[in-house]
């Protein structure tokens, strides 16, 4: 049986006699991380809307619930899916039979458990996930991966394979120092990461506006490196309400002023992305291996 970096050698060529370039890594799809320093900031709840107003502008979206323990994707959604990523990982479902089609046709793992098992398969498992996520990497103009919060090595890696890495923390003191914590070993561990902060829960954009500072400040001062603001979300009561609905509120509350700040969040992080080249699932993958 191969080993896993020869399998990955051959996966990556495709077959024996071609050549991989750089340029067939362009198709691929752009491959995000959502995270945040402490739990309890709303990045799940950001996922979810971010991804929904991406689709509105005709992007296909996949999220990957990476929040191993507490995924909480679906009940966002209020879309209770049948099978997981651990059904792939197990050989009981194939790829495709493990997604489930939210709003505005965005699609979403479970993953659970399952991404963790990523790390540690062995070269069958290993060949099956590559399958099947190229498969699904054709239909996709993005892959998001909903991390869990705080600093782990694993979503360390998932960060540092990923395209970008959008951060999303609130001005409350401690969520800024461990926002800070983690942007800090990201950081030692990739200097090249390309962070991108949003502030969530916020009482005014001049709230924003000074937090972001201060926190730019410290990351020039200290670790003399910067990131990309993509902007704010208000602290506003629709949040509250949608999530009580199981609703997304960008769909729920389309006019209120989290859905604006999200749509403007999105603006903003399209016309960065689009100055990036895109990176195909079997580098992003490749990426991962190395760590």
């Amino acid at each position: 049986m191969l080993d896993q970096e020869q399998l990955l050698r051959n996966y990556l060529s495709g077959k024996k006699t071609e050549v991989y370039t750089p340029e067939k890594e362009e198709k691929g799809a752009r491959i995000i991380t959502v995270t945040s320093g402490k739990g309890g900031v709303g990045k799940s709840n950001f996922t979810v809307n971010f991804s929904i107003e991406l689709a509105k502008r005709g992007k296909k979206v996949l999220i990957i619930d990476a929040d191993f323990g507490l995924s909480n994707i679906d009940v966002i959604l209020g879309i209770t899916p049948e099978f997981n990523l651990s059904d792939v990982l197990k050989k009981d479902k194939r790829m495709y039979e493990v997604i489930t089609e939210g709003p505005y046709g965005v699609k979403f793992i479970s993953g659970g458990s399952g991404v963790l098992d990523l790390l540690s398969l062995d070269d069958d498992g290993l060949e099956l996930f590559l399958n099947g996520m190229n498969d699904l990497e054709k239909d996709v103009d993005f892959i998001i991966f909903d991390t869990g919060a705080g600093i782990n090595d694993n979503f360390l890696k998932l960060m540092q394979a990923s395209d970008e890495v959008v951060l999303v923390t609130t001005p409350e003191p401690p969520a800024i120092v461990d926002a800070y914590a983690l942007f800090k070993t990201l950081i030692l561990l990739d200097k090249s990461a390309r962070i991108r902060m949003v502030m969530n829960k916020v009482d005014s954009s001049m709230e924003s506006n000074t937090v972001i500072e201060n926190f730019r400040n410290v990351t020039t001062n200290y670790l003399n490196c910067n990131f990309d603001e993509l902007g704010f979300i208000m602290n506003d009561s629709s949040v509250i309400k949608a999530v009580k609905k199981q609703q997304p509120f960008t769909i729920c509350y389309p006019n209120s002023a989290a859905s604006r700040n999200v749509s403007d969040i999105v603006t903003k992080f399209l016309n960065l992305s689009e100055k990036k080249n895109k990176i195909s699932f079997k580098a992003f993958f490749k990426n991962i291996m190395k760590r």
